[in-house]
């Protein structure tokens, strides 16, 4: 255990310090969003703008696109000076990550111009799409897919230890995004283009974090042009040794707590499907000002997993800290939300106070479980984290098809809280103890 109050402010100071910025910017970040939101619903109207958010956050589907590798740059960047050979580890790690994922990004957009050429998005949204919103939808998939390999600057900042930098980087999707947005009504675009200022705002953000990224780890003398003419002789195999479970659980993940739009797209109604559209919307805002720590907390586990009792005792307080967060916040989002929705949608949309409730909720309860998703990272620990996940996304899942029917949108997030809370936390309670303390295992 910690011994003074000293390194207990300082581990406070860095796993806040990206939810710091984001609470400095959200106000700034929520009036641009929620401005974008309002220009898009009067621009594609209530019944449409279910479908074209739907759309737009199609990219949230497919975390696990980067394969889990992500993860593995970060924890080599974050121990590179407790390597003796750390320089090349981390060299042809971020080296060997950039060619994978720019592999990954030009098999989407060979799939992408598949999927529009036959008129496949009918069948993964349930809707009749028009042959033109086909090509639209492809195209922004396509974007999706350009910002894939650009991703890994965000997981490099962090591994450097720039929570924050990443974070304020990672705020400017948000100005892009709206800056996308007036362009589109300059052009008198059709309603489904405004899908794509999401991807357009995404894209421009991860090429900044990975132009920043890579220069800062240049001053360190980390240069990736030798390891790119090695890559040939680098297996592969060792940049993804002990992501393979970090890849279930990616999968997971969006099974479990993104998949809400698609099943209300086919078995509700639209205006449903715009209602928990915008609801998550406002959610978001609530959610990225903790959630954006966790990569601070991935960093502080990886360097003290030698010192258990020291991680564990991390772990409790950081539980207390973010649970204390979740449920403000989730209070706030259940009491605020209608009111926001009323005026971002210029009262079009009436969102209920059960729908924000059931966010709240699932707010709290990822909250309560994010310390643990940050701490188990090592192989066997991810293993248990996929096998939490899959009975998550089966809860979630099940609620939601079950009864998406009969009660709409707040169904979809109820049952996504039912899930991390029974399906992730609740089997941390036990886990991290069991891990940390087992060196036998």
């Amino acid at each position: 255990m910690m011994n003074s109050r000293g390194p207990i402010f300082l581990l406070l100071r860095q796993a806040l310090a990206g939810s710091g910025v984001r609470i400095v910017g959200v106000p700034i970040v929520a009036v641009i969003g929620l401005y974008n939101t309002s220009l898009i619903v009067a621009q594609t109207g209530v019944s449409t703008y279910g479908i074209v958010n739907t759309v737009a956050t199609l990219g949230a589907l497919l975390p696990f696109a980067d394969l889990g590798i992500g993860g593995s740059v970060t924890t080599a960047v974050a121990l590179r000076s407790q390597l003796r050979a750390g320089e090349p580890l981390v060299q042809e790690r971020i080296a060997g990550a950039y060619k994978v994922l720019i592999c990954v990004a030009a098999a989407l957009v060979l799939t992408s111009i598949g999927m529009g050429f036959f008129g496949l998005w009918d069948e993964v949204f349930g809707r009749n799409i028009d042959p033109r919103d086909q090509w639209i939808v492809s195209i922004g998939f396509m974007i999706f897919a350009a910002g894939i390999p650009c991703g890994l600057g965000a997981r490099i900042l962090v591994g450097l230890g720039r929570n924050a930098l990443a974070v304020f980087i990672g705020m400017t999707s948000s100005l892009f995004a709206l800056v996308s947005t007036l362009s589109l009504m300059l052009l008198s675009s059709l309603p489904m283009s405004f899908a794509l200022s999401g991807f357009i705002g995404a894209l421009i953000s991860n090429v900044i974090a990975s132009f920043i990224g890579l220069r800062l780890l240049k001053r360190e003398g980390v240069v990736l042009l030798k390891p790119f003419s090695r890559l040939k002789r680098f297996p592969i195999r060792k940049l993804l040794s002990g992501s393979g479970w970090l890849f279930v659980v990616t999968i997971g993940l969006p099974l479990g707590l993104e998949t809400g739009r698609l099943v209300l797209s086919h078995r509700s109604t639209s205006i449903q499907l715009s209602e928990f559209a915008l609801a998550s919307q406002i959610y978001v805002l609530a959610w990225s000002v903790i959630a954006t720590s966790a990569g601070a907390l991935w960093t502080i586990f990886a360097q003290k997993r030698s010192r258990p009792r020291e991680s564990y005792y991390i772990w409790r307080l950081m539980v207390g800290v973010f649970g204390v967060g979740g449920l403000v916040a989730g209070f706030l989002l259940w009491k605020i939300g209608p009111y926001l929705g009323h005026v971002i949608s210029r009262g079009e949309i009436a969102i209920g106070e059960d729908t924000f409730l059931a966010f709240g909720l699932l707010l709290l309860a990822q909250s309560l479980h994010l310390p643990a998703g940050s701490m188990l990272t090592k192989p066997v620990e991810l293993r248990y984290q996929a096998i939490c996940v899959a009975v998550m996304a089966t809860l979630s899942l099940s609620i939601g098809v079950v009864f998406s029917a009969t009660y709409g949108a707040p169904i979809i997030a109820f049952g996504a809280a039912v899930g991390v809370f029974a399906g992730q936390f609740v089997p941390d309670i036990v886990a991290v103890r069991r891990f940390l303390f087992h060196t036998d295992r």
